[in-house]
């Protein structure tokens, strides 16, 4: 018995209407869960991915802090 079939479900219930109720539910959710690992862009499912400009970022941050002519001197530490 296969147990991820939803035909196989009819063993477990006597009634059409459970076993119908249960299997759109199970379509229902297998839909959900495919839309969703189709939809995301990040490592992390339900999360957005936002482009944070690294190279950028760390450009930044050199020239603020250990460039020769940094913005933030020693006396502010």
């Amino acid at each position: 018995m296969n147990v991820n079939s939803p035909l196989s479900l009819a063993e477990f219930f006597d009634d059409d209407d459970e076993l119908f109720f249960l299997q759109n539910t199970q379509i229902l959710i297998m839909s959900t869960i495919s839309i969703l690992v189709i939809e995301h862009d990040s490592s992390v499912i339900g999360y957005q991915y936002i482009d944070r400009n690294h190279l950028t970022d760390h450009e930044q941050l050199y020239n603020n802090y250990f460039a020769n002519n940094p913005t933030y001197l020693e006396k502010y530490f």
